[in-house]
């Protein structure tokens, strides 16, 4: 029988080494990419993030314009139903005779 150039112990040792020499740099470079990504991601999204907040601010605005204009338009519709009410209800007619008006 031959013997193996490496005593088995040795290279156990040796294998056990490199592997964990590989995974601490992996792991080293996956932190170091996490850290990059994390503070060089807001400088690269900059233009992204302005056209965002100009859209959301174009879009506010408009919502608001349209509800006060759907707001002024209940109002005008609530005014109509309700003077027209007053005026088919006979209560105009008893305002007159009972000489609320003055």
């Amino acid at each position: 029988l031959r013997h193996p150039p490496f005593p088995a112990k040795a290279m156990y040792r040796y294998l056990r080494t490199i592997s964990q020499a590989v995974g601490w740099s992996a792991a080293l470079l996956l932190i170091l990419a996490a850290v990059l990504a994390r503070s060089l991601g807001p400088l690269a999204g900059q233009p992204a993030s302005h056209l965002h907040a100009r859209y959301w601010g174009n879009y506010l605005h408009l919502e608001q314009k349209i509800f006060e204009e759907m707001c002024w338009e209940h109002a005008q519709a609530f005014a109509r139903r309700s003077v027209g009410q007053f005026f088919t209800s006979g209560q105009s007619s008893a305002a007159w005779k009972g000489g609320d008006w003055g």
